[in-house]
């Protein structure tokens, strides 16, 4: 046993925690600003450019969120239960597995967006030369989406094996290069959103080729060489996790689109106030993930050993860190709206609607954040029934009953953010209560 797995497994649980979720942290955080940045740059070639940045965004967040949280979680995770039964030849197979996944993957997207992304542009709304800047721009960035997988592949083993610090030194400085080289591209380069889009690809491969040589040099705290054989086992462990907290991602999109499409039918006013409040509730997942990263790491290497009781301990000491951070935020935003809403609209519609969401959903990330945190305890575990189903009641609440609310019983947007609110409740509310009801026992 390394000592870094001993500490993963003796070392008291909240600094562990802590020290674990730090990197990753930093490292969402240097990605939002650094996607700020980005959309400033391209907010000064003109309305199409950015118009055209923004309708590929949500597919590339799709693809960064299944690559880490979703099948990224599910590696992770088995990566960890290997490392805690000190099973190296375990690890290695998962490293070589979730790489030809990520491969996979990385590969179908690709192709499924190159022949079908005018389709799927315009059915975000692209038209005119905003939808030809998005097709430029798509199709350089994933014509080498396999690269963002498979940095994102690598980043997971190491976060699985209790070693958060170095992908999260390594992916810093990769995006800061895909900062500086964007504007170069862009600008005195003078090639625009596909500058942005090759800077991005480099950042990318530079990442992967770093951290690739880590691992192959053993420094992940097993040796990644040896003969290739294919594993079952090791691939049951990696899709019995990532399929399902795929999916999940996908239904976490789905949630926010649908909603969105009820709040359509108020105006673009109030469009524009629900996304204010929708940002402001993403804004936490960095946090959340960076805690939620930490527990996969720290109940994974418990299952692993067999210390089913510090697993527990663990998901519920994060559960509370993750739960008092979001439901300070929550609690504020629900209680002093104002201040936050003024950084983003003088617009009083606008303000109005925002406020509505902060006063009837916001006191509900309370439940989101322990939800959140629980959700990535639960891949540790190996445990996805629960989490899934919580996630279908989220979109039932919010959807479904949105739709009811408007549609049949003739209520305001009131009534649907209240729903919004008791959809991220009951996400929260049962996850927690299966793992307190004995939803993590060991398989017999």
């Amino acid at each position: 046993m390394t000592p870094r797995t001993r500490a993963l497994l003796e070392a008291p649980i909240a600094p562990t925690i802590a020290k674990l979720a730090a990197p990753t942290i930093v490292v969402s955080l240097v990605d939002t600003a650094v996607a700020l940045a980005e959309t400033a740059f391209l907010g000064r070639l003109g309305t199409d450019v950015l118009a055209g940045y923004t309708l590929v965004f949500p597919i590339v967040m799709l693809m960064r969120m299944m690559s880490t949280g979703g099948m990224g979680g599910g590696i992770a995770a088995a990566t960890a239960r290997a490392v805690g039964a000190g099973d190296a030849a375990r690890a290695r197979a998962v490293l070589w597995h979730g790489l030809g996944i990520a491969v996979a993957l990385g590969l179908f997207f690709s192709v499924l967006v190159s022949l079908f992304g005018r389709q799927i542009y315009g059915a975000l709304g692209g038209r005119g030369e905003a939808l030809e800047q998005a097709i430029a721009y798509s199709n350089v960035l994933f014509a080498g989406m396999v690269l963002i997988w498979i940095v994102n592949t690598f980043t997971s083993v190491l976060r699985g094996s209790g070693d958060a610090r170095t992908p999260g030194r390594v992916m810093v400085c990769a995006s800061l290069l895909q900062l500086g080289l964007g504007y170069v591209l862009i600008f005195p380069a003078g090639m625009g959103i596909v500058g942005a889009a090759w800077a991005t690809l480099a950042a990318q491969a530079a990442g992967a080729a770093v951290l690739g040589w880590y691992l192959l040099s053993g420094r992940g705290g097993f040796r990644a060489e040896g003969k290739l054989r294919f594993s079952k086992p090791a691939l049951r462990e990696i899709l019995r996790v990532g399929l399902i907290a795929s999916l999940m991602t996908i239904l976490a999109n789905l949630t926010t689109i649908l909603v969105t499409a009820i709040v359509a039918r108020f105006g673009t006013a109030a469009i524009a106030g629900y996304g204010i409040g929708a940002r402001l509730e993403f804004l936490q997942i960095p946090i959340a993930f960076g805690i939620g990263a930490a527990l996969t790491t720290l109940v994974g290497v418990a299952v692993g050993a067999g210390d089913w009781e510090r697993a527990r301990r663990a998901a519920w000491t994060g559960g509370a860190m993750a739960m008092a951070v979001s439901g300070f935020v929550g609690i504020t935003l629900a209680l002093i709206p104002a201040p936050f809403i003024a950084v983003f609209t003088t617009d009083p519609a606008v303000a109005l609607t925002a406020t509505h969401y902060f006063q009837y959903a916001a006191p509900a990330f309370t439940f989101f954040g322990l939800g959140m945190a629980l959700y990535f305890a639960s891949q540790g575990a190996g445990r996805m029934k629960w989490p899934f189903i919580a996630g279908l009641f989220r979109l039932g609440f919010a959807t479904i009953g949105g739709y009811m609310a408007v549609l049949y019983f003739g209520l305001g947007l009131e009534a649907v953010f209240l729903l919004v609110g008791i959809g991220l409740f009951a996400y929260g509310g049962i996850i927690a209560a299966s793992i307190a009801l004995g939803s993590w026992r060991p398989r017999i």
